[in-house]
């Protein structure tokens, strides 16, 4: 550009983004790096561990499994600017112990009730640059996250790849469809429970049920909950008299759900 002469009204404008995007993500101490006439700007977000207390998993019947960060690297372009941010997130599995000493009859499966999930639960980072979301876990539709791949890890976590007969792969061959939902609490904030279901692909085929609640409290937390068996009518209805499930099953799940997202704590 000629010494004196003025920019374009465009590249003012994304000079002045640029300059404001900047000053922002330096307010709450990131690293900025200029290259030439471009910058890139790492960010880093991080989000206390929220599980499920000892003393909840004795009451409801759960084991701890798996607790752990999990960390994702994310790259877009906000204000002209490339923004890369890392995102960690902290993630606990929980899954149904046997019943004893309580004079209860196990389920078929002889565990806790005739039909308990395994839960998963992870406390995420709202990761958020002037509006702009770097977290798929925290913008995402629950349904769409059923089907992203940037919820899959989550999802196999929480034991959709184990349900009926575990498999490397998992693809919906029907559904997932909308089954019902559900008013609770989790961790002390107001949440829906929204319950889905559909068949998984495979030999043999799997029914699978998931129940997800989301809040946003001084994280994201995204509750996982997952049950299924393998069947062989792959028509049949998801719930009712000739279901997969009966209601007095379904509504027992959905209430074992929201008293474990009841019974959530943070920690840290």
């Amino acid at each position: 550009m000629p010494p004196g002469s003025e920019p374009a009204a465009s590249t003012r404008d994304e000079a002045l983004s640029r300059r404001g995007l900047l000053l922002a993500v330096a307010g709450v101490g990131t690293a900025t790096t200029l290259a030439g006439c471009g910058a890139i700007s790492t960010y880093e977000f991080g989000a206390a561990p929220v599980v499920l207390p000892r003393r909840s998993r004795r009451r409801l019947g759960f084991e701890e499994t798996l607790r752990e960060p999990v960390t994702a690297e994310r790259s877009r372009i906000v204000g002209g600017v490339q923004v890369q941010a890392t995102v960690e997130s902290h993630v606990a599995v929980y899954e149904p112990t046997l019943r004893t000493g309580r004079g209860d009859s196990p389920g078929s499966d002889g565990r806790r009730g005739a039909v308990t999930p395994s839960v998963g639960v992870v406390s995420t980072p709202r990761a958020a640059v002037l509006g702009r979301s770097f977290n798929p876990l925290a913008r995402l539709s629950l349904p769409n996250l059923l089907t992203s791949d940037v919820a899959g890890g989550f999802l196999r976590r929480a034991g959709l790849d184990r349900v009926g007969e575990p498999r490397e792969k998992v693809w919906w061959e029907r559904g997932p469809a909308f089954l019902a939902d559900h008013e609770c609490t989790c961790v002390g904030a107001p949440a829906t429970i929204e319950s889905y279901a559909g068949v998984l692909g495979g030999d043999p085929a799997t029914v699978a049920f998931v129940h997800l609640a989301r809040v946003t409290a001084r994280s994201v937390v995204l509750v996982a909950a997952v049950h299924g068996r393998t069947v062989e009518d792959l028509g049949a209805p998801f719930v009712g008299p000739a279901g997969y499930l009966s209601r007095d099953e379904f509504g027992e799940v959905v209430s074992t759900v929201a008293d474990v997202c009841g019974a959530l704590r943070y920690v840290g």
